[in-house]
């Protein structure tokens, strides 16, 4: 079942270029996800499609190990599809980690960050392996929301 959501976007700098209202469209188990996100974000994802799909591997650009794509399609569509297996297993910290991951190459146009710390952790939420992200998520969300949205 999925859920529509209507956003507005205003444009936040820049020219004052009319933007369009667009309708974003979210599975509905991935709601409360996104709203995460953009509440840390403070602004409305758009013309990102999110869905689970059964899958995920078959996608074109995926690998074996793939649990969540962000894949651009006719220019300014853009899609997540995060694996239905994977998701309903995963715990509640890696569900976050992960749409906070995929959000990050979709919405904030952020590539894979592969450095860690000298203990091994990862610096970002945007490192290529989900795994250790998970680990340490609940007690160091803050540090890569922050790192995120490149907050201080």
């Amino acid at each position: 079942m999925r859920a529509l959501i209507f956003a507005l976007v205003l444009p936040a700098c820049g020219p004052d270029i009319p933007m369009p209202s667009r309708t974003l469209e979210v599975a509905r188990p991935l709601t409360e996800y996104v709203w995460a996100f953009e509440r840390e974000w403070g602004q409305q994802v758009v013309g990102i499609d999110v869905q689970l799909v059964p899958d995920v591997t078959k996608l074109d650009g995926a690998t074996p190990l793939t649990v969540g794509l962000c894949s651009q399609y006719m220019g300014d569509f853009w899609q997540v599809s995060l694996d239905a297996r994977w998701w309903e297993q995963a715990s509640e910290a890696c569900r976050e980690a992960l749409m906070f991951h995929e959000l990050g190459h979709c919405a904030l146009g952020r590539g894979h960050v592969k450095e860690t710390y000298p203990d091994g952790r990862p610096v970002s939420v945007m490192f290529p392996n989900l795994a250790p992200v998970c680990a340490v998520w609940p007690s160091r969300r803050q540090e890569y929301v922050n790192e995120a949205f490149g907050r201080e």
